[in-house]
């Protein structure tokens, strides 16, 4: 695990503290690998870490350690008045349920139990809500897994999406449209959603809305129209994210 400390936090809803909790999945053993979400991740943790957000950086969890790190987030975030999660991974929406999976999650097509092994996009709402405050939540997991969904054809999709009404203060912002696979990127890079996040985290002070506007132009671009992120909100007040000097100092343990 490691640790990246900011201070000052830039002007986030009333300018109070931000955390922030990063997850990258990537070295899936029966699933295909993700090569990019490690890199996605740090570079996501790098851009809030710069904004003042105190951002915990995870790589490659099982399942019970997306459980744990979401349980340890929701322990730690203190008073903060807002709180970041980004997950990159695989991800997939079955029975109106977003599921989130560790590095352990057989998902190759001979499982009847994969699904059940999944993390409900739910929790990471639940970890963010230790006290009332606005939660902003980036899933880059809308990704492709050709043996699971042929061998259940009609009960999932690729796609991610919440099971149901957002608690208040809460947004989402998905890295493709509900059914969608995101793409991972050229090796060695990064994936388009999560270039284009860091890269408007960088570009001054912006609403959220006003954010995901441009991230979404820029994957359309990136992607030849091919993917198309997408949002919802229950958002109670206008939070707005934005360049700070580069404050972030990273550990590790």
């Amino acid at each position: 695990m490691l640790v990246i400390c900011g201070f000052a936090a830039a002007a986030v809803a009333q300018s109070g503290q931000g955390v922030a909790l990063v997850i990258g999945i990537g070295g899936y053993a029966k699933a295909p690998l993700l090569p990019n979400a490690q890199a996605d991740a740090h570079l996501v943790a790098q851009a809030f870490s710069q904004l003042g957000f105190r951002t915990t950086l995870h790589m490659d969890l099982s399942h019970d350690g997306v459980l744990a790190a979401l349980q340890e987030f929701r322990q730690t975030s203190g008073q903060a008045e807002i709180a970041v999660i980004y997950f990159a991974g695989h991800g997939i929406t079955r029975d109106g349920q977003g599921l989130l999976f560790g590095r352990d999650a057989d998902l190759g097509g001979q499982s009847n139990t994969a699904a059940d092994t999944g993390v409900p996009l739910d929790l990471l709402v639940w970890a963010a809500s230790n006290i009332p405050r606005q939660k902003l939540l980036f899933i880059d997991a809308c990704r492709d897994t050709p043996d699971f969904d042929r061998a259940r054809a009609g009960e999932s999709q690729s796609g991610l999406q919440s099971s149901g009404p957002l608690p208040a203060g809460t947004y989402i912002g998905y890295a493709a449209q509900a059914g969608a696979a995101a793409m991972d990127g050229p090796v060695g890079g990064n994936g388009p959603f999560a270039a284009a996040l860091a890269q408007m985290l960088g570009q001054g002070e912006l609403e959220i809305e006003d954010l995901m506007r441009r991230v979404r132009i820029s994957v359309i671009r990136q992607s030849g129209g091919l993917q198309v992120p997408w949002s919802q909100s229950s958002l109670l007040l206008p939070v707005y994210l934005g360049a700070a000097p580069n404050i972030g100092a990273v550990t590790g343990h």
